[in-house]
């Protein structure tokens, strides 16, 4: 049997969505600067309970910028991040580049899969596990077209078929395998 390593496919959207980000968070900051340079604006206070206004816009804004600053800089970051699958006669990797989790073939005692919502849609979920507690975890979800990632029925049906006898299998996994559905 030869080493197979997948091909990962990089997201299409996190890059333009990460600079996107930034910019909203930059032009909340400069709106947010303007909105406390009008609290020490004098001709504009007007009495107690409107001196409070600018103040409470400048920190909500400020908060909103923070975090659409960090999701910028995170979609920047994923969209640069390298994923790796390895399929070797011995052992199965997966992981970031670097990084990654190794289970040993013979080692691997149980595939599990299950069914998960998020944001209205249902993801499909894989734990395979090792005799000595390594766990690789990975999830298929109706988006991964934009978000990129692995053709995990291409990994899971090469693996599937170098398990050993003694592995316990889930049969949504080979459900999946089969048929694509979840």
């Amino acid at each position: 049997m030869e080493t197979i390593t997948y091909p990962y496919s990089k997201s299409k959207l996190a890059l333009p969505v990460g600079v996107l980000s930034f910019f909203l968070a930059c032009l909340m900051m400069y709106v947010a600067a303007g909105s406390v340079a009008s609290l020490f604006n004098p001709s504009q206070a007007q009495g107690l309970e409107d001196s409070a206004s600018p103040l409470l816009t400048f920190l909500g804004l400020c908060g909103m910028g923070w975090l659409f600053l960090f999701l910028g800089i995170w979609n920047i970051y994923i969209s640069q991040v390298p994923m790796e699958a390895v399929l070797t006669p011995d052992a199965f990797s997966y992981g970031r580049r670097g990084r990654l989790t190794t289970i040993p073939l013979a080692e691997i005692t149980r595939v599990t899969g299950r069914k998960e919502w998020w944001y209205n849609t249902p993801d499909f979920s894989v734990t395979i596990e090792g005799a000595h507690k390594q766990r690789i975890f990975f999830r298929k979800t109706p988006l991964d077209k934009y978000t990129g990632g692995f053709d995990y029925r291409a990994i899971l049906r090469d693996l599937l078929a170098r398990l050993p006898a003694t592995a316990q299998v889930d049969p949504r996994v080979h459900k999946f395998v089969e048929t694509g559905r979840y």
